[in-house]
């Protein structure tokens, strides 16, 4: 199949993007949004929604940048389950729900958190690494991808954008992951944090990205699934969409300039999404740090 055949038009089956805007949401009552408990994740049940976000979108987008873990693929119960252990291990009992509401955090923001302890300290860099060993060990055969990233990446390729992806984590561990993600052939870049902030190595991907496509911060669109990303993105001056995949409801989500359930929802909605209007080819990008 060519990437072309994939463009999908709307099918009136699943509501459009909900919006953050407070000024245009309306009141929550009976028939609209309500929050609902699904397991043991408190999901976010959309009532009657818009289409369209009310901001004026540029006309021409150029790269999307997209979070590694909790985008691409769902780490957010292995992540949690080996900081519980690693914690355990090293004196601290966290409660799980406390780390579930972290997921998407840094490790060193976490530690201070939770623990109270530097990620730069003897201690510190001990948890960090068993918390390494053990996600690695345990969980990271057993990650998945989400059903429609795929089809969703090769959407966005087949409009010209410029496909980056953002991991919170190390050098070390992001290339299992991105395997994992079953889109590798897709991407143009990823780029890890490697323990330094997420807002510095966002801020280099814009800035390389702004230089050599020649582009305003508007061509840009950072897509992410959690409170913590949409205020990456707007730190970095960029526009957030955001996926309920994460287990966050819109309330939590405000910033993004729209809200979608997953990402079938998003794809079914594209046409209409801040995402369309891709422009022309771009020149190559190379800012990967993990090969």
């Amino acid at each position: 199949m060519h990437m072309s055949d994939l463009h999908l038009e709307p099918t009136g089956t699943i509501d459009g993007p909900t919006l953050i805007d407070p000024a245009t949401r309306p009141a929550a009552g009976p028939a609209l949004d309500i929050e609902r408990p699904v397991g043991a994740r408190l999901r976010y049940v959309p009532g009657p929604q818009t289409s369209l976000t009310k901001r004026v979108r540029p006309r021409e987008r150029r790269a999307v940048i997209l979070g590694l873990e909790g985008v691409l693929v769902d780490t957010r119960e292995a992540s949690t389950l080996s900081w519980l252990v690693a914690l355990h291990d090293g004196g601290h009992d966290v409660s799980i729900d406390l780390l579930r509401h972290l997921s998407g955090v840094a490790a060193a923001e976490l530690l201070r958190i939770v623990a109270g302890v530097s990620a730069d300290s003897a201690e510190g860099r001990e948890m960090i690494r068993q918390q390494e060993r053990i996600f690695r060990t345990w969980y990271l055969p057993r990650i998945l991808p989400y059903v429609g990233a795929r089809r969703l990446l090769q959407r966005m390729k087949a409009d010209g954008l410029r496909l980056i992806v953002l991991s919170s984590g190390t050098s070390e561990m992001a290339p299992g992951l991105v395997r994992a993600s079953g889109v590798a052939d897709l991407l143009d870049d990823v780029v890890a944090a490697d323990g330094e902030p997420r807002d510095a190595a966002l801020a280099e991907i814009v800035a390389s990205v702004i230089a050599r496509c020649e582009c305003s911060r508007e061509g840009v669109v950072f897509l992410g699934d959690s409170p913590y990303d949409v205020a990456t993105g707007e730190r970095g001056g960029i526009d957030v969409v955001a996926l309920r995949c994460g287990g966050w409801t819109d309330t939590t989500l405000q910033g993004a300039v729209a809200v979608y359930e997953d990402h079938i929802h998003l794809l079914t909605q594209y046409p209409n999404s801040p995402f369309s209007g891709a422009g022309s080819a771009v020149p190559h990008l190379r800012l990967a740090r993990v090969q």
